[in-house]
């Protein structure tokens, strides 16, 4: 093999290995954006009917701000796992009854932490599609005043547990430690139907990774 060949093969080789070794590694990330709750209201009414109210009708401000934290390692270029904390907001609920008449307001405010197995298919150099599947441990609190003939009652609930959660979404590198990601993660069978209510929980975000 001639030396300008053999110097064209060691370039090629350098080059493939610098590649392999930008594409595994740590990487930590933040990101906000927007959480949004499904409320079952169908099924707080009919608790409310059970209890003996004639009627009862429930309405949901089912949306806030959502941020989240992320601590990953990237094995190779089509695989990844991930731990991560997500802080869902707030979200507020209030039911009004008759035959008596009643009414009670509420706040619910949740988290959870999760860990996913995350398959990745690049694009090209700089952009890449991924999605995620993993389990979640959820936290949610609830605070509640109703007020029946005058009378205010004040409530204090609390709910966890654990459950599967998805997402998908898409990646761009601005340079070998520093990305963009825009994602959509579904937590799945978040809350207690007992104490805080039982939904599901979308998170829509971008956010900024960063790589060791």
């Amino acid at each position: 093999m001639a030396r300008t060949e053999l110097a064209a093969t060691l370039a090629l080789l350098t080059c493939a290995f610098a590649a392999t070794a930008q594409e595994r590694g740590a990487y930590i990330g933040f990101g906000f954006g927007h959480s949004r709750m499904q409320a079952d209201v169908g099924a707080i009414d009919a608790a409310a009917r059970r209890l003996g109210f004639a009627s009862a009708t429930t309405t949901a401000d089912e949306t806030d701000t959502a941020w989240k934290l992320n601590l990953g390692h990237r094995y190779n270029r089509h695989f990844a796992v991930e731990a991560g904390y997500t802080d869902f907001g707030r979200f507020s609920l209030g039911t009004a009854t008759t035959g008596p008449v009643a009414s009670a307001a509420g706040e619910i405010r949740g988290h959870a932490l999760s860990l996913d197995a995350i398959g990745i298919a690049p694009v090209n150099d700089r952009f890449s599609v991924f999605g995620k599947v993993g389990v979640q441990h959820w936290n949610l609190s609830a605070n509640s005043v109703a007020l029946s003939g005058g009378v205010p009652t004040t409530a204090v609930s609390s709910a966890r547990g654990n459950d599967w959660k998805i997402g998908l979404g898409a990646q761009y590198d601005f340079s070998r430690k520093v990305a963009v990601r825009f994602e959509w993660e579904r937590f799945v069978n978040v809350g207690d139907s007992a104490n805080t209510g039982r939904g599901n929980i979308d998170v829509l975000a971008i956010g900024v990774q960063y790589k060791f």
